[in-house]
């Protein structure tokens, strides 16, 4: 394959920027300006297509020698509200609103270059120096795992499988940022980006963009939700998940057979439990072992034939013994990887379709697990091979890189419409056999260097894993299911194709935090579906750990238990099953309000769930990351085994969920918090829409019969369920009613 014809070749290394000594004007006002430095020219035009927006067009140019040294004179345009200047030697971009200054790209006088504050040029790229204010708050970025406000720390925005769920390592990876100040700030580009939020020097940071052209929108509003809403027109909207999504997903990684799996479905209804998914990971397949196991093998005086043995009587032990013999003697153990030929194990599962139709029968959906990385030795990696319809690394081979440089798998070329047609009837195929959902693992292992027939380095990386979800996606949708997928990874535009979940997270009240605010953080980026592993994924949870994850689990936007070890409520003791009911029946009771604000809130920059910041960004709760939003209406408080922080309300008078007694804006601290309880608290003057009976699963019928829960006076309530109707009580003191196919009766639930 040849590589694609492109202004980028980046590989990865961190150039040094050079400093642009002078600056002239080329044109009159702000239209078009060049930066011009020792070897290379930028060139920078500045236009406004929107209110309140501001459009940098970062694009190379020639240098002239000719008027070279003329410093810029002060230019500057008004954009309604907006001004923006440029001036000084080297240059310095500000911009006004309403007289204050609120975005800078900072420039430093001569001698003092060698700081982070200077205009500078990658090989391929730009560097821009950013000015914050003392107390500026930064949000966005993407998924990161530490905290949620940005100020003072340095991330690079490259997906990552980033087992454990360290602070600057992401699986989703967005080039767009927010700050308290009041202004968003969007990379349109792939390739990764690195932010600078101050981490070397207290009030200057830097934004490294590896290619040009290259268009930075900047849009002004001192309301994250106004921001977020903006976002979305930018970058489209995300889609609203099926109904039954917001319902119990049940999985393991993994079910090994057919046999286990139905046991499972079983019980679950036998103990009366809700649920709508059941999920099923990787042993469905028939595939090769990769090259590197035998590889590892052989380090531990294994034959090929033995390896191949073993594997035909369990893979999963065939990996982990392999682990634990290697660490015993020392040896380090790569990830071997995980590819997907759409080929049944009919060792495992004699009868795909049989097994689906009992599932249905018990209402269940299944949900199944594949990847984007075809192994090697395979039919279907000769196929795509002949056509050249894999991405290539940059030394032009197929390959991927996991923890190491494999050749084990190659990854599907989504930048080819013969790839993508090709992957989409594959997953066509299992929507049509009575797969109701794919999980759409991995997509992180796209070298950086790495580049399809249209899509060059450094942009393949990132959008690799976008390109992907969006195939499956419409494959799903086209096969005639209602689309969604379960995510993992994505670059720019991923929250267009929900939902996402936040990878692998350890069997640690560490990680359940780490979880937590990897969710916030998407959601602060854009993202309005998430979620996680309850329970996490590696190692088993102590019963009090399950419990708490499951709690915030069931009491966030989307909801499923897995992990490496059995993850159903009935393995960890009575108790632990007792409260699994009492919040199972919670989350299906609350679907109505979550499914209507949902639908509600895509128009009004609202993600499902979000960080209190979002919606108070001026309040002292704002600094509150271990508590979030659930829709408009309620604020979550969940319990961190070990955690005693208080929980914080923002200003304004507020319910407890379970009660309706109004409480104080500081309440105790959470290790005081019974564990069959978890803090939920409702704004006064909202109305909740509960289901009035309980639901085995979840379907439409259950958004017709609704018991209105009334926090607070409160006179009329709206609800949107999109497809499934509106419901609008113009006088809630009638205290019941009927509206269209809708009856409804109110509860108050402040007496």
């Amino acid at each position: 394959m040849a590589r694609p014809r492109s202004l980028t070749d980046h590989r990865g290394a961190a150039a040094e920027p050079e400093p642009f000594e002078r600056t002239r004007a080329i044109r009159t006002g702000l239209g078009a300006l060049r930066l011009s430095g020792a070897r290379r020219s930028v060139g920078l035009s500045v236009r406004s297509e929107r209110p309140r927006e501001v459009s940098l067009r970062f694009g190379r140019v020639r240098a002239s020698s000719s008027r070279a040294g003329r410093a810029v004179q002060r230019r500057s345009r008004r954009l309604g509200p907006l001004e923006v200047v440029v001036d000084g030697e080297p240059p310095e971009l500000r911009i006004f609103s309403h007289g204050e200054p609120v975005f800078e790209i900072a420039g430093e006088p001569p001698g003092k270059l060698s700081g982070p504050a200077r205009w500078g040029s990658l090989p391929q790229g730009v560097v821009l120096p950013l000015r914050f204010a003392p107390g500026e708050r930064v949000y966005g970025a993407g998924e990161f795992f530490g905290p949620l406000d940005h100020a003072g720390k340095e991330f690079r925005t490259s997906v990552r499988d980033v087992y454990g769920l360290p602070n600057d390592a992401t699986y989703v990876a967005y080039p767009f940022f927010w700050s308290t100040r009041g202004y968003a700030f969007l990379a349109e580009t792939w390739a990764p980006v690195r932010f600078d939020f101050g981490r070397r020097y207290l009030g200057l940071g830097e934004v490294e963009i590896p290619e040009a052209p290259v268009t930075v929108r900047l849009f002004f509003s001192r309301s994250p939700r106004e921001i977020l809403r903006w976002f979305w027109d930018r970058r489209g909207p995300p889609s609203i998940p099926p109904l039954w999504s917001y319902g119990i997903w049940y999985s393991r990684c993994a079910y090994r057979n057919q046999r286990e799996l139905l046991r499972v479905a079983r019980r679950v209804r036998s103990l009366g439990l809700p649920g709508d998914v059941v999920h099923l990971d990787p042993p469905w397949l028939d595939e090769p072992l990769p090259d590197a196991l035998y590889a590892m093998g052989r380090r531990l005086g294994l034959s090929r034939r033995a390896v191949g043995r073993s594997a035909k009587r369990d893979p999963g032990d065939v990996y982990g013994g392999l682990v634990e013999r290697a660490a015993r003697r020392g040896l380090s153990v790569p990830f071997f990887g995980v590819g997907c030929t759409f080929r049944w194990n009919r060792r495992r599962f004699p009868d795909p379709a049989a097994m689906i139709r009992e599932l249905h029968a018990l209402r269940l959906r299944l949900s199944l697990w594949i990847d984007p990385y075809v192994p090697a030795h395979t039919p279907e990696y000769r196929h795509l091979q002949a056509r050249d319809l894999f991405v290539r690394r940059g030394d032009g081979r197929v390959g991927l890189d996991f923890d190491r440089p494999s050749v084990d798998f190659g990854g599907v070329d989504f930048s080819q419409p013969e790839a993508r047609r090709w992957f989409s009837d594959r997953v066509r195929e299992l929507i049509r056999l009575g797969v109701d959902v794919i999980k759409t693992d991995f997509g992180e292992a796209v070298p950086e260097e790495g580049y399809g027939r249209n899509i060059a380095a450094p942009g393949m990386h990132n959008r690799f894993a976008t390109l992907y979800n969006e195939t499956v996606y419409r494959a799903v949708q086209s096969a005639g299911a209602e689309p969604m997928v379960w995510g993992r990874s994505g670059g720019l535009d991923i929250h267009r194709y929900p939902i996402q979940w936040g990878g692998d997270p350890r069997t640690y009240a560490r990680d359940m935090s780490a979880a937590l605010r990897g969710a916030l953080s998407y959601a602060a980026s854009g993202g309005a579906f998430t979620s996680f592993d309850s329970g996490g994924f590696g190692g088993r949870p102590s019963p009090e750990l399950y419990v708490r994850w499951m709690q915030m689990g069931m009491l966030f936007s989307h909801t499923r238990l897995h992990g490496t070890t059995p993850r159903e409520p009935w393995h960890y003791g009575r108790r632990a099953l007792a409260i699994f009911r009492k919040f199972a029946s919670l989350r299906y009771r609350l679907i109505p309000y979550l499914y209507s604000q949902s639908v509600s809130g895509i128009p009004l920059g609202r993600p499902l769930v979000r960080p209190v910041v979002v919606d108070f960004p001026d309040d002292p709760a704002a600094s509150a990351e271990d508590e979030y939003l659930l829709g408009e209406s309620l604020l979550v408080a969940p319990v961190v085994p070990g955690s005693r922080s208080p929980v914080v309300l923002p200003q304004g008078e507020w319910h407890d969920f379970w009660t309706g007694r109004r409480v104080a804006s500081t309440l105790p601290s959470r290790d005081r918090i019974p564990l069959d309880t978890v803090p939920v608290f409702v704004r006064s003057g909202s109305v909740i829409a509960l289901t009035a009976r309980e639901w085995e699963r979840a379907e439409p019928a259950m958004l017709l019969d609704l018991r209105l829960r009334e926090y607070g006076p409160v006179r009329s309530a709206t609800f949107d369920f999109g497809r499934y109707g509106r419901l609008r009580v113009r006088d809630l003191r009638a205290g019941k009613g009927r509206s269209g196919p809708f009856r409804w009766t109110v509860e108050r639930a402040d007496r």
